[in-house]
């Protein structure tokens, strides 16, 4: 049966208790027999074509919205959640939600209302949730989402749902299952969000990270990374890409029947695969103002063509140097995948 979370109280942000979150990253090579060959060249060059500003904290999760002027969903251990422009500066007041993961947004009209819907988890990992932010906001405020969670909620991804009805899929991971991705849509009644299970995916050993796209999803953790198009099962047609590391953030997207992923791993090298089975790193070449990071973070693409300077839609990558501050460096995620080819 369908869960229900009310809106009928956005306009106003309660804080709540601060509760320390940790997600545990495994450091083991992925690998599996069923692992395909890698014709693609062992590394990329793309320039760095826009860097945000800096900010004093790393991030604990990082969401591209679909439209607007707020570009992504920042969230901080101590400075909260914001939503941010290009630059990396705020369009929105803070909330004081704490989280350490959240999936792409989608836009939607809930009872007359202009909003986007970022799901994510709870401070305390016991919760999935949904940051809520459109008219009537001066900042993102968190709906709880009545979902049964055994455990704690270690990831979540989302993408916009092709389901009749819902708004959106999501998709988590928990500690006490961390081999089984739960899937599930969250639509909407009235003034009330609803969440419906429909069904897992258990691979073969524990998971780090995910992505949902328009053709299916690309899961990442001990075995590499895993392509499953949506009318496929993991038995027979389940794509595993054995990249050198554990995908520890992943991001995705659909181009025609293909999907393309990017990915952070462990040790902070930066990679991008295709279910064709090809990958490479990615290595930026320095800009004027920019440098190439010494290691990444988080990673997020985005198809948004209404940013100036990318025309095709974007790569963020979240940029580790030491002795500096933090910041996202972006580039042209369709320069990236026209080499993602045989040699």
């Amino acid at each position: 049966m369908a869960e229900r979370a009310s809106l009928k109280r956005m306009n106003q942000i309660v804080n709540q208790r601060a509760a320390l979150g940790a997600i545990l990253f495994l450091a083991s090579c992925g690998g599996s027999e069923e692992a395909q060959v890698n014709s693609a060249p062992d590394s990329i060059t793309t320039p760095i074509v826009w860097q945000t500003n800096t900010f004093t904290e790393d991030l604990s999760a990082l969401a591209v919205s679909p439209s607007g002027s707020a570009v992504f969903l920042f969230a901080f251990e101590n400075a909260g959640l914001s939503l941010v422009d290009i630059d990396g500066s705020p369009v929105s007041e803070p909330a004081p939600y704490r989280t350490n993961g959240a999936g792409t947004g989608v836009s939607t009209v809930i009872e007359g209302a202009n909003l986007t819907l970022f799901p994510g988890i709870s401070r305390n990992a016991d919760k999935l949730v949904v940051f809520v932010h459109g008219e009537g906001l001066v900042a993102p405020i968190e709906i709880e989402l009545e979902a049964e969670i055994a455990g704690s909620v270690e990831g979540v991804c989302a993408t916009q749902s092709a389901t009749d009805g819902a708004i959106l899929d999501l998709a988590y991971w928990t500690t006490l299952d961390r081999e089984t991705l739960y899937k599930g849509t969250v639509s909407a009644e009235g003034s009330n969000l609803l969440y419906e299970p429909t069904g897992n995916q258990v691979f073969e050993r524990y998971l780090t990270s995910c992505a949902l796209t328009s053709n299916g999803t690309v899961a990442g953790g001990g075995f590499g990374v895993q392509f499953v198009a949506s009318d496929a099962s993991l038995s027979d047609e389940a794509n595993i890409v054995a990249v050198p590391g554990v995908p520890v953030s992943l991001s995705a997207v659909s181009q025609g029947g293909e999907m393309f992923s990017a990915m952070a791993l462990s040790g902070g090298r930066v990679f991008i695969a295709n279910d064709a089975g090809n990958f490479s790193e990615l290595e930026f070449g320095d800009a004027l103002s920019s440098d190439s990071p010494e290691t990444a973070g988080l990673v997020a693409f985005s198809e948004r063509t209404d940013i100036p300077g990318f025309a095709n839609g974007f790569l963020a990558v979240e940029s580790h140097k030491s002795g500096e501050d933090t910041q996202l460096v972006l580039t042209d995620y369709m320069a990236l995948i026209d080499q993602l080819k045989d040699e």
